[in-house]
């Protein structure tokens, strides 16, 4: 009989780690899709999940930019920018931004990344 899927190999294992280290900071369970928070996105360049006016877990599958609505935020509050590095499974040095209409996301390398960002109270 022939499989179905990847299994549990090397490249699943890694996938499943990092998608506990991003939901380590991100509420996962609170939160919902929400790619409508997404402007100059081309089609599946980026998928968004946010928890509202608190957090914002942006994907991007394969490079890109866009820009992030941080709906619910007050404006002027700060803003942490952390960006996942997918393949390797480690973090970036997060970085502190004020919110805006808009915040630029564009991730840091090619591959995989996800960008969380979360209110600072």
């Amino acid at each position: 009989t022939r499989g179905h899927g990847i299994g549990l190999d090397a490249n699943a294992r890694r996938a499943i780690r990092g998608i506990r280290r991003v939901m380590e900071d991100f509420d996962l369970f609170a939160s919902s899709v929400a790619d409508r928070l997404l402007r100059d996105r081309a089609e599946n360049e980026a998928y968004c999940l946010a928890v509202q006016g608190r957090q914002w877990a942006v994907m991007f599958p394969s490079g890109g930019q866009v820009l992030l609505d941080p709906r619910g935020a007050e404006p002027g509050a700060k803003l942490e920018v952390s960006w996942f590095d997918c393949e390797y499974l480690h973090w970036k040095e997060p970085s502190v931004v004020l919110a805006s209409p808009f915040l630029p996301l564009a991730p840091p390398g090619s591959g995989r990344w996800v960008a969380v960002v979360n209110v600072i109270k």
